[in-house]
């Protein structure tokens, strides 16, 4: 059996005598040894355990005292664009366009059911928004940066360490425009499946008119000839029908 090496002692009797409010990082620093194997050893041996009551949990939401949310009625105000990017995945939000464009996609029409004229609605305003974000990218540089996003991670040895997102114009462009293709794939799906409704529409029609001719022509109202086609009766037949 492998003999314990005396710093792992030495570091949890520093915890012990700091009750637990120090880093595995500055015992390592103490002891000249690294800090991960500091944290094993905390882990293995369950430090935290001798001093259950030492800390207590946080929980979720904001905490006694905190003010953060003076002011704040209750969420994002609504077309809040703090999160977005690229906008490549944003939902367009219609009525904040002007009325030339909520013009063109209300006034179109479809000669199909509401269902599939909302979705292709949503799909051309989908296209249209994706457009107007890559038309206001034409002209700029393509290794020009856009801010993305800055995150604030958790040190595991405490302290926080601010990272910040960023994408080039070009970037932005391939995102964008990779959306529209997608979108034009299932406008394209859209119209292909309502044309296909449309043909089994007339087919369900013209059998219904099959089935009005065979049953008239059971019931004797009009001749046919030899190839089952319907044929004029003479007017004298058609007046003894009439009087029947």
């Amino acid at each position: 059996m492998p003999k314990r090496k005396p710093e792992r002692d030495q570091a949890l009797q520093i915890f012990i005598s700091k009750k637990g409010k120090i880093t595995p990082k500055e015992i390592a620093e103490q002891l000249s040894i690294s800090a991960a194997t500091v944290r094993k050893w905390k882990c293995q041996d369950k430090w935290e355990e001798r001093f259950p009551k030492s800390r207590s949990k946080r929980k979720r939401g904001g905490q006694p005292g905190n003010k953060n949310a003076i002011g704040n009625s209750g969420g994002a105000p609504a077309g809040n664009l703090n999160a977005q990017t690229h906008g490549a995945f944003r939902v367009p939000r219609i009525e904040t366009w002007d009325a030339d464009r909520r013009a063109e996609i209300n006034s179109l029409r479809l000669d199909f059911d509401s269902n599939a004229l909302d979705q292709y609605r949503q799909l051309k305003a989908k296209e249209m928004d994706l457009e107007q974000l890559l038309a206001n990218l034409s002209g700029e540089p393509t290794d020009k940066l856009h801010f993305d996003r800055q995150m604030t991670m958790t040190m595991p040895e405490g302290g926080t360490m601010k990272y910040r997102s960023e994408s080039t114009t070009f970037s932005r462009r391939m995102q964008i425009e990779n959306e529209i293709n997608k979108v034009h794939g299932r406008i394209l799906k859209l119209l292909d499946s309502m044309k296909s409704m449309e043909m089994e529409r007339q087919r369900l029609r013209l059998e219904q008119q099959r089935f009005e001719f065979g049953k008239q022509k059971a019931l004797g109202i009009f001749n046919t000839d030899s190839d089952g086609n319907a044929v004029d009766e003479p007017e004298d037949n058609l007046e003894d029908k009439i009087i029947e």
